[in-house]
């Protein structure tokens, strides 16, 4: 990570508020908000993974847990799971 910490997290924040804005009025309605879920992040190709740390700021700046499966620079298969996120 070439970007100190604090400057990626901000970034990520101004990203995620252009993209998310005030949220989704449907899903505020219909999901509690105190539900839980868990998802995995797979591969759809071989390749070299990049990004992974980059990857987990941003899903912990949204509250959420995240744990890197695959770190950076390594060789991947397609369908591999690259990381775990909870919360």
């Amino acid at each position: 990570m070439f970007l100190p910490r604090n400057i990626l997290e901000e970034k990520l924040r101004n990203m995620l508020t252009e993209d998310i804005g005030q949220g989704d009025v449907t899903t505020a309605l219909i999901v509690p908000a105190d539900s839980t879920a868990e998802a995995e992040i797979i591969s759809k190709e071989a390749g070299v993974i990049a990004g992974m740390e980059e990857a987990k700021i941003l899903v912990e700046s949204l509250g959420l847990k995240a744990k890197i499966l695959v770190p950076d620079g390594e060789k991947i298969k397609a369908k591999i799971i690259l990381m775990k996120i909870s919360g």
